[in-house]
């Protein structure tokens, strides 16, 4: 006999490994429910938005937690210092306000993240990592 819940937790964590196929070294993919962690190394922090991204692309997903790590260290802290991970309640609104000083200049930090956000700059999700604008 084989359990449903395990069976899609299987095709939900081949998805996301597809998907990411050759951008993260020593991938792991944990899923429990429609939550995934994504654990790796990359080689910069462009590489680890980039890879986020196609994850943040596979259907059923509705948290992801990153454990990817930057092996280039002195890039990505220059790097995070401009980037915000979404939590629950988010909206770029909220987000342009506490980061840009000004809610109106939301479409600045969409416009920035069209490739992670998509065509709806409504729908963003908690642990989407988006590059803010200076």
């Amino acid at each position: 006999m084989f359990d449903l819940n395990d069976v899609a937790a299987q095709a939900l964590k081949k998805q996301v490994e597809d998907a990411v196929s050759g951008k993260i070294q020593n991938l792991e993919v944990l899923v429990n429910g429609t939550e995934v962690t994504v654990r790796g190394d990359v080689q910069s922090a462009d590489d680890k938005q980039s890879a986020l991204a196609l994850v943040q692309n596979v259907s059923g997903i509705s948290k992801i937690i990153s454990g990817i790590s930057v092996l280039d260290e002195v890039k990505a802290a220059e790097e995070a210092a401009n980037t915000y991970t979404v939590k629950a309640g988010d909206t770029l609104w909220a987000i342009a306000q506490n980061q840009l000083g000004n809610g109106a200049d939301y479409m600045k930090i969409y416009e920035a993240n069209k490739d992670v956000i998509g065509s709806n700059p409504d729908l963003i999700k908690v642990g989407m990592e988006l590059k803010i604008p200076k």
